[in-house]
């Protein structure tokens, strides 16, 4: 709240002169007023869209369309009395942008009733419609920290300690295992520069670098499975099939808790959680899974020189939800030993 204070204050007196508002310093705090109380709805609006869809490209274009909807049926672009029955019997009289707008155009006009007049917005009850944006976002703030609600960080929390430690129940043999063997020279072994073989002891993925960006490519067809590029201040990755590049980070985002990393693949939510000497994948939308579909360990090769060896291990259940991409992909960047937040 103190920093939404420091911004509207900041915005007023940078906007308010600027524009040509009232003069005065009552119509001035007024309007600074006004507009630190729509800030907070605006907020909790994003609160809760940000709760229901864990994962910053999507809560975002979410939270893109929901203010446009908000400024289409405010009666801002559309005159509210123009607005066909339903939008205006319904949600306009719920849209806070409605009740925040008229607020702050009555507040700060310089002799333009005959606007408000017109626009059919001028008369209204200026503790009437404060209360009505403050119960909006009332009414946001309890839908976000009700008991029940979606949380990143309470379905990324680590299992507890007093939990057994979490095994892979199947039989090992119905455990489908994947080694990264490094390629190029001792010093340079990495999972950078790797090949990924499978069950049968066969190649199935490439994975070659530079500075620049890392290529993960199926070992069938080079297909390109996935790019990132190291250089810039935030790593990118470009995954076959999204159709846009995204930051390392908004696809392994980091809970707030440090607890674990979500990620989305095949329009599913899971998340990564650290466990001993393991990586492990769980079902977002079961928190209370005991048993994970994939696992990431890391463990010194016996081989002189060979470096470190990484293993993946994948449930049938993984396999069957084609999780074996993503896995290879979340290993390079959660392996790669470089900054990917």
């Amino acid at each position: 709240m103190p920093f939404l204070g420091v911004y509207t204050l900041l915005f007023t007196l940078i906007s308010y002169w600027a524009i040509g508002l009232h003069p005065g310093g009552r119509a001035f705090f007024r309007f600074l007023a006004f507009w630190y109380l729509a800030t907070p709805a605006a907020e909790s609006q994003m609160l809760v869209v940000a709760a229901l869809m864990p994962m910053f490209v999507a809560a975002l274009a979410i939270g893109a369309f929901v203010n446009r909807f908000w400024m289409s049926v405010g009666g801002y672009f559309i005159k509210a009395r123009s607005l066909p029955g339903f939008w205006f019997y319904s949600f306009h009289y719920m849209d806070y942008q409605h009740y925040a707008f008229e607020l702050l155009t009555n507040t700060c006009a310089v002799s333009g009733t005959d606007v408000l007049d017109n626009l059919h917005i001028g008369g209204i009850s200026y503790g009437a419609w404060a209360g009505i944006v403050t119960g909006i976002t009332v009414i946001y703030w309890i839908v976000h920290h009700r008991p029940g609600a979606p949380s990143r960080n309470r379905l990324c929390t680590a299992p507890s300690r007093t939990r057994p430690h979490i095994t892979l129940t199947p039989p090992a043999d119905s455990l489908a295992t994947y080694t990264v063997v490094p390629s190029g020279s001792p010093r340079a072994h990495s999972i950078l520069n790797s090949a990924v073989l499978g069950p049968d002891n066969r190649t199935h993925f490439h994975i070659s670098s530079d500075d620049a960006a890392t290529v993960v490519e199926e070992a069938s067809g080079r297909r390109r499975v996935a790019v990132i590029t190291w250089a810039g201040a935030h790593p990118t990755l470009a995954l076959d099939g999204l159709g846009w590049p995204l930051r390392t980070s908004q696809w392994l985002y980091l809970s707030s808790d440090r607890a674990c990393r979500t990620m989305i693949a095949g329009g599913e939510q899971f998340s990564w959680r650290p466990n001993g000497g393991f990586v492990e994948l769980f079902p977002l939308a079961n928190s209370e899974a005991s048993q994970p579909l994939a696992r990431i360990s890391l463990s010194l090769s016996r081989s002189q020189g060979a470096g470190n060896l990484i293993t993946l291990q994948l449930t049938p259940q993984a396999l069957q939800k084609r999780l074996l991409k993503a896995t290879v992909v979340s290993a390079v960047l959660l392996m790669s030993g470089r900054r990917i937040d």
